[in-house]
């Protein structure tokens, strides 16, 4: 799994998934947050299900532990990132 990814476009845009120790980054101008994904719980309580459909990643789970479903978003999100998908 990749830790941090960043994407530079030509344009000089900065992107990447949200991560305390990137927030230098945003000094760099003005920045503009937005949510791409979600980590629910199922309403049964059995699991966690990362929700990536905002970016047509689809929907993964559920998975017994929260951190299981955040990494997984974290990979979706970065390899859409990668491929200049969003």
């Amino acid at each position: 799994m990749r830790e941090q990814v960043v994407v530079i476009t030509p344009d000089g845009r900065i992107r990447f998934v949200w991560d305390d120790d990137l927030a230098a980054l945003c000094e760099q101008g003005l920045p503009t947050i937005k949510r791409v994904a979600d980590v629910e719980p199922e309403a049964d309580g059995t699991g966690w299900t990362a929700d990536c459909r905002r970016i047509d990643g689809g929907v993964h789970g559920p998975y017994p532990l929260r951190q299981t479903a955040l990494a997984i978003e974290r990979e979706v999100v970065n390899d859409r990132l990668l491929a200049g998908l969003i």
